[in-house]
């Protein structure tokens, strides 16, 4: 586990360490969410084991932590978090021996905690999505550990909740997608886009977009729609979603599948249409993507043997290719972030089968990379958050 962190500034090309006074203990596998103003980071583990009931609020303006209360704090691993209604909501993951669904809503304004109402809330599921609307959490999907695979429970449920009003509203519509995991879900501003995932016999193809004030489900085309895979990216443009690469298993030769394949979904329209396979990067899984507003960039991931150091921009309207530079591009890697500054790039940390890695930054109008400094820089690591302050 790792303490400090630093804020890093782009324009500068700086890293600035973030303050240690008042910071949270060193962890791993925490939650970070950002509320406009803080970063508020909560739990996580120590070593892999403890578990930690502690957290902080992190100001990159004033460069100062503040404590978050432990009064009422909940006390159990594997939470998800989002930010919605001016609170960050977690919500508990299933574990084995421990009761499924459990929840708690955190107000920095009052610094202080209460608890989730449980009434109507979806079961504990494990590795189901979480989306934000802006005033309330949507649960869908996962699974319910039960020893082996095959004695797993895939979930079609799921649940809208609101915290100012502490509420939960089940998502009883017909029409909702095949339960399953590893699935992906966007946000367009009126409907949930749900698509992919598996059960872990069948790899889905299939999807549904869902309509929060109406609370009906509505089936995403299987006309043109890309095969179905896991480990995929998944991104809004603002008028269609991007779904690229990604794996399945293959029960015919019995080995994964790595795809180099993706399609553009527009839910106004329910129709699909591939993106093109002239100049796309490698078939690839794990990697990341971020839309720049005019363009998703793809970079990094898995395929199959080794880490990779390459991408690409994808033009959605032009429907076109752009290979990322290999010159001055970090090194190969899986498990890393990326988040889009407004104009460039920075990916960090992440994983080359070895060792733990630091960053990049890349720039799509000259279409460089650049190292970001070591001065100040956290140390190397995977499996970390990343957010974007603005």
């Amino acid at each position: 586990s790792s303490n400090p962190g630093a804020r890093y500034d782009p324009a500068t090309d700086t890293w600035t360490p973030l303050a240690n006074l008042d910071a949270p203990s060193p962890r791993l596998n925490h939650t970070a969410v950002w509320s406009g103003n803080e970063m508020l980071i909560w739990g996580g583990s120590s070593n892999g084991n403890d578990i930690l009931t502690s957290g902080g609020r992190y100001n990159p303006t004033n460069d100062t932590w503040l404590p978050i209360s432990t009064a009422n704090a909940p006390s159990v691993a594997g939470y998800r978090a989002e930010w919605a209604g001016g609170r960050m909501v977690i919500w508990k993951e299933t574990v084995p021996n421990q009761p499924p669904g459990i929840g708690a809503r955190y107000n920095p304004a009052t610094d202080s905690w209460a608890s989730v109402s449980m009434v109507n809330a979806p079961s504990g599921f494990h590795e189901f999505t979480t989306i934000s609307t802006g005033d309330q959490m949507i649960l869908w999907g996962g699974h319910l550990i039960f020893g082996p695979f095959d004695a797993h429970i895939y979930s079609d449920s799921g649940g809208r909740y609101d915290p100012a009003t502490d509420t939960w509203t089940p998502m009883t519509a017909p029409l909702t997608p095949t339960g399953r995991y590893a699935h992906s879900a966007v946000w367009t501003g009126n409907v949930i886009v749900v698509w992919g995932g598996t059960d872990l016999e069948t790899y889905f193809d299939t999807g549904g977009r869902y309509d929060p004030a109406l609370d009906a489900w509505t089936p995403t085309s299987l006309s043109g729609a890309p095969i179905g895979r896991t480990s995929f990216t998944a991104l809004w443009t603002g008028s269609k979603m991007i779904v690229w690469g990604g794996s399945y298993y293959d029960d015919g030769t019995q080995t994964i599948v790595r795809l180099g394949s993706g399609s553009r979904y527009d839910p106004l329209s329910d129709t699909w249409s591939p993106t093109s396979p002239a100049g796309a990067p490698s078939p690839r899984s794990s990697h990341r993507a971020v839309w720049t507003g005019s363009r998703m960039i793809v970079w990094g991931g898995f395929d199959g043997s080794a880490r990779l150091s390459t991408g690409a921009l994808y033009d959605p309207v032009n429907d076109s290719w752009t290979d990322t530079p290999t010159t001055g591009a970090p090194s190969a890697r899986s498990s890393h972030s990326a988040v889009w500054t407004g104009s460039r790039m920075i990916i960090w940390g992440g994983y080359d089968g070895s060792v733990q890695l630091t960053g990049a930054l890349y720039d799509p109008v000259n279409n460089s990379w650049t190292n970001t400094p070591t001065t100040g820089a956290p140390s190397a690591r995977y499996g970390h958050s990343a957010i974007w302050t603005g």
